[in-house]
């Protein structure tokens, strides 16, 4: 009986390996283009930070660059071979950020999430959702242990400070006092769509412009006219904090080659292994690019994988006029160095699909129950974790989380490595081989101490949740952050 129990947890895996392209021979056709994308219009930079200071200098070749007080290298710097232009801290806090799955988010209280290095509380005000820094000005209370008011305002736990959500503007001090500006929260812009509840994160960064939101961006950022509604239904929304870097998560999720091994026995197999093509499609700009991608063993399979920088991974799998389509829609969410929120979504074209395939997907999945979908996908995020932390500390190089030197590091002669040297070159090229910059509110510390905590808990569900025995032993080493979950237990 429990063995049967478990395997239901892994449905939603298990259809995912069916619908797996097998392979046969056949001569692959012309790499198919990736569709025009339907952007919405481009999101905007902040001005340059009032606080930086700039420090520009002549030089003896075509460089110019612009340092501020953090060290970030604005502008552009031409050599003999290309332009490159270095994106610094505006880059990264003016921009919509995901939060959380609209169906996963709390309801009645507030909670507590973490982005770009600062604590932020989500809450809900009626029919809106309300974001803030997660401190009280008063004392730093996090406000998240708080509750929300009647009038959707959040009240502090400490002392009753009240805040409204979306000015931040504080209405009340029980204590007596006026409220004065100083006596506000940092309130954040944010916005349902597609599913997501979307946080605008400029008022993060201590000196920044706090440009006004880009709303118009949202659009292009959920997907909804160019995945759900061509004929994709979502069968999987999930979200978890993984203990990587983002950088590793993206890369990974640009390599479709892992999957047979990998994941062999959850989502793939190891017989479905074969030549993957991906070729470069879009050359890489600031906003991103796209790759290309066929299966020489399956001419009828074609698709791309496309990187809109610098938090979104879009691969699209066709299976020709008589088949289907897929998407994997992954958003990375830096959290702290080391440490990333995933938030995926398994799509499939569902108005093409028959028979069988079509019953399971419009009468079984939509009526799974939410544990037993987050508890698949819980397996299939454990069969890489363990490696992709390892490999992300192992380039580290002292706080640099994207070594300069990862080409002489690493060897990678394959079409199917494409994504991974077209992403490894993009952080080269667009962020100074840095990736991201957190905010001003990162608790020194943090990061280990998170990781560590994390580890406990996953090692704590795997045990409960049926794994090996001899997990149990090890939860004190995971708790001691001397340990990430082994894949072999035994």
């Amino acid at each position: 009986m429990a063995r049967n129990f478990r395997a239901l947890w892994l449905l939603p895996a298990v259809v995912a390996a069916w619908l797996q392209p097998t392979p046969h021979v056949r001569r692959a056709p012309a790499l198919r283009r990736a569709p025009a994308l339907q952007r919405a219009p481009a999101l905007r930079r902040a001005p340059a930070l009032r606080s930086a200071t700039t420090d520009r200098s002549a030089t003896t070749d075509s460089s110019a660059t612009t340092k501020t007080r953090d060290g970030t290298t604005l502008g552009e710097t031409t050599d003999s071979k290309a332009t490159t232009k270095t994106l610094g801290s505006p880059y990264w806090f003016d921009r919509w950020w995901p939060l959380a799955f609209e169906s996963h988010a709390f309801d009645e209280k507030p909670q507590h999430v973490e982005v770009l290095g600062a604590p932020v509380v989500l809450w809900r005000d009626g029919d809106d959702w309300r974001a803030a820094l997660d401190r009280c000005p008063h004392r730093f209370a996090r406000l998240s242990e708080g509750r929300v008011a009647d009038d959707g305002c959040i009240e502090c736990p400490y002392h009753g400070w009240t805040f409204d959500g979306a000015t931040g503007a504080c209405k009340a001090i029980p204590q007596g006092s006026t409220p004065t500006a100083r006596a506000g929260a940092t309130a954040l812009p944010t916005v349902a769509r597609g599913g997501l509840i979307w946080v605008w994160t400029s008022a993060l960064y201590d000196g920044a412009a706090n440009a006004a939101p880009d709303v118009g961006a949202l659009d292009a950022l959920s997907l909804q006219a160019e995945v759900f509604d061509a004929g994709g239904a979502s069968i999987a929304d999930y979200s978890r904090e993984l203990p990587m870097d983002a950088t590793m998560l993206l890369e990974n999720v640009m390599d479709p080659s892992h999957l047979p091994y990998t994941h062999h026995d959850t989502i793939s197999k190891r017989a479905n292994a074969g030549p993957i093509d991906l070729r470069l499609d879009r050359p890489a700009t600031d906003e991103g690019f796209t790759l290309a991608k066929s299966f020489p063993d399956r001419a009828d399979v074609s698709g791309f994988v496309r990187y809109d920088a610098p938090s979104l991974v879009l691969s699209e799998t066709d299976r020709g006029p008589g088949g289907f389509r897929d998407w994997n829609v992954v958003y990375a969410v830096p959290v702290a160095p080391g440490r990333c929120r995933l938030f995926v979504r398994v799509v499939f074209e569902v108005s093409k699909l028959e028979g069988p395939q079509r019953f399971v997907f419009e009468r079984i999945l939509p009526n799974a129950p939410p544990w037993a979908i987050h508890l698949s996908n819980h397996k299939v995020l454990e069969d890489d974790n363990v490696f992709l932390h390892h490999a992300g500390a192992a380039l580290r190089d002292d706080d640099a989380l994207h070594p300069a030197d990862w080409e002489r590091r690493l060897y990678m002669p394959t079409a199917a490595d494409a994504g991974v040297r077209a992403y490894r070159r993009w952080l080269d090229a667009y962020t100074a081989s840095r990736g991201a910059v957190f905010s001003t509110h990162l608790a020194p510390g943090a990061p280990a101490q998170r990781t560590r905590a994390a580890l406990a808990l996953v090692a704590a569900a795997a045990v409960a949740y049926g794994a090996h025995a001899g997990a149990r032993a090890l939860l004190p080493a995971f708790d001691d952050g001397a340990l990430v979950p082994p894949r072999n237990l035994g």
